[in-house]
């Protein structure tokens, strides 16, 4: 060793009080960026595995997940996909906004579905039609769509006498209320950063990327949208200013320690680099709808190497810090803290990886557990084609063996008055009638609910209480309050199931409806 090497200040020069200081805040920094780990699988791993995938970070960062096999999804803008993303996941900008429309309305009920589900299919037609023609439509509040694609029901308040929609008060009254520059609604929580009580505001989100062909092989395919900017922001901020401190503290320490000068300038600012780095990646993988999903893939490299950087930084200063039997403390001090990591591990983190990974495995398994549960009954009055799509009721096909699907039997099948109202094209008849034939709907799958006891009770007193959300019921079929469950199943089912069909799918009382299969899981 040089003399100038022996003269220099090193961390074993420290007096004890400031050892112990300094251990410490290199333990106490270690046990954080472990909890940040642990944190970082709750939050980002989806599939239960301990630290987030490739393709986790990847969905995350870009919106983007690999296929094998074209899936077929036509390139919509973000409005549309946003309005039309099933409900099950987050109410948000990277989740789905179709609850605006439905849950999320303050006077929703289940009677009002199908004219919700008609405002947003509007609303698909608007925002896909020509720019110059869409505006136009917004100005004056007058859409006309297609006669063949305009749905069968609407809000009747935002439609004109003449038919036409007024596409801007439905904006307005499912989009505006949360997205405007003032904030004005108390529910919207202040002004938000995505305002779109103006066209211009409304247009950046109307706009289609252009489709890229898929790739022979497998492609990486936009599913969602990406974090959004809010919180890619707040990230950032937060990040770079909370470890840029912390690791350039270890990085210090590490600095002074007495370890070769190559080896102290390579690790002393590893963390640090890589954490920059890190946060640049973020938002390169935004950059770039080709190159993007490389930059995401370096997340997962440059997280990596900031975690072996500050581990280094952290156990070669302690042990360089102290002498033989210093040496010898730390050694157990860090085998104790191995060891109470080891059974936290076991005993709760391995836990929480399995129940995450069950969670996963349940979600990804719900819908098919339902249908299992779910009758025949309650199957064929599902707002639903065969592959499971939701559909306004006068688009759901009516159908028998072998993709049962009977909905159209409570509407305007078999049923003149319904009928005749959409023969003539008599909108506000049509909007009377639609409520009730709703809660007949409803109320006739909430009874196949019922145990069987209590479901034959029902029937046979010809009397069931409408369930929340099924309050009306065509006037004929309602007695003090209940529902006559028997004598709308005879109208609307036994009429057909008691005549020309097969044995297994005849019925005209209770007892022969329960030897079907309409009351036994499909």
């Amino acid at each position: 060793m040089s003399d100038a090497s022996a003269a220099r200040f090193c961390l074993r020069d420290l007096p004890i009080p400031a050892k112990l200081v300094v251990t410490c805040f290199l333990l106490a920094v270690g046990l954080g960026y472990t909890s940040a780990m642990v944190q970082l699988h709750f939050q980002d791993s989806k599939s239960g595995a301990p630290m987030p995938t490739v393709a986790d970070v990847v969905v995350k960062f870009t919106g983007k997940k690999w296929f094998d096999n074209n899936p077929d999804q036509p390139p919509v803008s973000a409005f549309v996909h946003l309005i039309t993303a099933k409900e099950g996941q987050p109410f948000s900008g990277s989740g789905t906004m179709s609850p605006a429309f439905f849950a999320k309305s303050k006077d929703f009920t289940e009677a009002a579905r199908a004219d919700r589900t008609g405002e947003r299919d509007v609303l698909v037609l608007w925002a896909t039609a020509p720019a110059d023609a869409r505006r136009a439509a917004y100005d004056a509040d007058k859409f006309k769509p297609e006669e063949a694609a305009a749905p069968a029901a609407i809000t009747s308040a935002f439609k004109h006498a003449d038919g036409e929609v007024k596409v801007k008060s439905i904006i307005e009254a499912r989009c505006v209320r949360c997205h405007r520059e003032d904030g004005a609604d108390p529910d919207a929580g202040g002004a938000t950063s995505y305002p779109l009580d103006r066209y211009e505001g409304l247009e950046k989100y109307l706009k289609v990327d252009p489709a890229r062909p898929f790739r022979e092989g497998g492609d990486w395919v936009k599913v969602q949208e990406p974090i959004s900017l809010d919180k890619l922001t707040q990230s950032t901020h937060a990040h770079l200013l909370s470890f840029a401190v912390l690791f350039s503290l270890t990085g210090l320490t590490f600095a002074f320690t007495s370890y070769p000068t190559s080896v102290r300038c390579l690790i002393g600012p590893l963390a640090l680099v890589a954490i920059v780095t890190d946060v640049c990646f973020w938002w390169l993988a935004r950059l770039s709808d080709t190159y993007g999903i490389y930059f995401a893939m370096g997340v997962i490299g440059t997280g990596g190497l900031a975690g072996l950087g500050l581990g280094a930084q952290i156990v070669l200063s302690l042990w360089n810090m102290y002498g033989p039997k210093g040496k010898l403390v730390i050694l157990l001090v860090l085998l104790a803290g191995g060891a109470t990591m080891g059974l936290v591990f076991k005993q709760i983190i391995i836990p929480g990886l399995e129940e995450k990974k069950r969670l996963a495995e349940q979600n990804g398994q719900v819908a098919k557990k339902d249908a299992a549960v779910m009758s025949r009954l309650e199957a064929v009055l599902q707002l639903k084609d065969a592959a499971g799509k939701e559909l306004p009721v006068l688009d759901v096909p009516f159908k028998k063996e072998p993709d049962w699907n009977m909905v159209r039997a409570l509407y305007d099948f078999d049923n003149a008055e319904f009928a005749d109202a959409k023969k003539e094209k008599d909108q506000a008849e049509m909007k009377r009638l639609m409520p009730e034939r709703d809660g007949e709907r409803l109320a006739l799958i909430a009874w196949a609910k019922l145990p069987d006891a209590e479901r034959k009770k029902v029937f046979d007193e010809d009397a069931f209480a409408l369930p929340p959300g099924a309050e009306r019921a065509t006037p004929a079929y309602v007695k003090n309050g209940n529902l006559k469950i028997a004598t709308l199943i005879t109208d609307r089912c036994v009429r057909c199931h008691a005549g020309d069909v097969k044995d297994e799918n005849r019925f005209e009382d209770y007892a022969t409806l329960k030897k079907t299969r309409f009351l036994d899981p499909k």
